[in-house]
């Protein structure tokens, strides 16, 4: 299944790790200086403002070694115009937690 995290972008459900509201990003200090150069390069090229950051990982297995088979891990976050809860309504993780 597929999430559209506005725009033009959309990401695979399966390898979502976080979404994470503006305001928890702006908590604490380490938090805010990693995630605005996020928001930065966000803002430049679209005009509205990042309301969430969407952490994303996908593993792929590598080529074969001596010692067996090495996941490689690629992350990308994303900067979302649409608010942490609806994008958690919209992906269903709401549901399935609450069973």
């Amino acid at each position: 299944m597929v999430l559209h995290i506005g725009g033009d972008m959309i990401v695979a459900t399966e390898n979502i790790v976080a979404i994470i509201d503006v305001d928890t990003a702006n908590a604490s200090r380490e938090m805010r200086l990693f995630f605005n150069e996020i928001k930065t390069e966000y803002e430049k090229r679209n005009a509205e403002s990042c309301k969430s950051f969407v952490i994303t990982s996908d593993f792929r297995m590598r080529r074969r070694s001596l010692r067996g088979e090495a996941p490689e891990r690629k992350s990308v976050i994303y900067c979302s115009n649409i608010s942490s809860g609806t994008l958690l309504k919209r992906c269903g993780f709401v549901d399935k937690i609450n069973g």
